[in-house]
């Protein structure tokens, strides 16, 4: 399977606006239909949501990957968007989450694609060097270098 970048610099949001779970899935739903991977957003918003219903995406350590496979989306992509304020996200540490990595999937792509994404995604948030340098990031050229592994390479 070819390794792909993990993000790139038009889905990068530094300052989320919105205040709670749902705000905030439809303010970045609404910057991946702006940037043409999604075609549906209300159906993709309700995939999300539903999703977050099973178990919650909300990580800890401030951090949340929510994720939806849905026909609303025209090519799979992972979104990073940075909350000034916190959102109560229902984590794991039940603590407000800051970072959060939405997945979007096209319900065509297979699901070791996804499965692929996520598990790279898990693992560098396990990684305590990669966090730190991630959290101190606070431009969008040094947060696409970090998520996709090039900062730092010689």
């Amino acid at each position: 399977m070819q390794t792909t970048n993990l993000v790139n610099e038009k889905n990068v949001i530094l300052h989320l606006k919105a205040k709670n779970q749902r705000d905030a899935v439809v303010e970045i739903v609404k910057i991946l239909v702006r940037n043409g991977y999604v075609k549906d957003e209300s159906e993709f918003v309700r995939d999300v949501l539903d999703r977050e219903k099973f178990t919650t995406t909300g990580i800890g350590n401030g951090i949340a990957i929510p994720h939806g496979k849905s026909k609303g989306v025209i090519q799979s992509t992972v979104i990073f968007a940075r909350s000034d304020y916190g959102i109560d996200w229902n984590s794991l540490d039940d603590k407000p989450v800051y970072n959060i990595f939405l997945m979007a999937i096209n319900s065509n792509d297979e699901a070791d694609v996804h499965l692929h994404q996520l598990a790279r995604l898990s693992e560098k948030m396990m990684d305590d060097n990669f966090v730190k340098a991630f959290e101190a990031g606070n431009n969008v050229p040094d947060l696409v270098k970090i998520l996709n592994g090039e900062k730092d390479k010689a």
